[in-house]
């Protein structure tokens, strides 16, 4: 994975030590609100208090989508971690 990044906190999924798939935030302007979700259920802020944002290196594993696998139907539960 190179110099990706973990960004679910307490949780420290890697290719070596675990079978989860690794997805990135979504970047695509049409899936916009789709990136806006999944920053928020992430949770987390900045140490200053001001909104966290993902950086491109960022992921979040399959654990963190029901059925352990995201999808890109909108209606799906697995849409949003």
């Amino acid at each position: 994975m190179g110099h990706s990044t973990y960004c679910v906190v307490n949780f420290k999924n890697t290719s070596k030590n675990s079978t989860c798939k690794f997805y990135r935030f979504p970047k695509s302007d049409y899936k916009q609100e789709q990136r806006k979700q999944w920053i928020a259920a992430v949770r987390t802020i900045n140490p200053d208090g001001s909104q966290w944002s993902p950086k491109p290196s960022d992921y979040i594993c399959s654990a963190h989508f029901i059925g352990n696998k995201n999808s890109e139907e909108e209606c799906s539960p697995s849409y949003v971690p």
